[in-house]
């Protein structure tokens, strides 16, 4: 049976099935964290759960962490939607839909009930859709795309 619950106390980033699903996602996720799942990102997630702006979910299937989702809500109105940066599940179907489930009712606990999301995955947009798809629940645009701009 899958289990998704919100993490707020950051005591529980030190549980070792935690810290193994944290590593599995920082480490497929090269966009957001070239460096993967490192002491600055464990101590950026540390101060991040114990912030109400910020929700990291972790989703259990068969005792086991299988899924993450991570994001922020807005702070102002420049960017006024909830932004999930992270999305990674390794587990079932049954795990998938109950982590995107769980998130809905994170979004609507904050009178939220849309969210924008960044593909952070390297993978293609159709293959980042699938994990936020719950037939009859939910509905997703496209409506540009994240960029990098840097130095030449």
């Amino acid at each position: 049976m899958a289990q998704v619950v919100e993490i707020k106390n950051p005591r529980a980033l030190l549980a070792p099935e935690v810290d193994k699903v944290l590593h599995d996602a920082f480490g497929s996720v090269s966009l957001a964290t070239p460096n993967g799942f490192t002491g600055q990102v464990a101590a950026d997630l540390y101060k991040w759960v114990s912030n109400d702006m910020f929700f990291l979910l972790i989703g259990f299937e068969e005792g086991a962490a299988k899924s993450l989702v991570l994001g922020f809500f807005p702070s102002d109105s420049i960017f006024p939607y909830p932004t999930i940066t992270m999305f990674y599940s390794k587990g079932s179907k049954e795990l998938l839909h109950a982590t995107g489930e769980k998130l809905m009712d994170i979004l609507l606990s904050r009178w939220s009930t849309a969210a924008w999301t960044v593909n952070s995955s390297g993978r293609s947009n159709a293959a980042w859709q699938r994990l936020f798809r719950i037939p009859g629940k939910t509905k997703i645009d496209v409506l540009g795309s994240v960029m990098q701009i840097s130095q030449a």
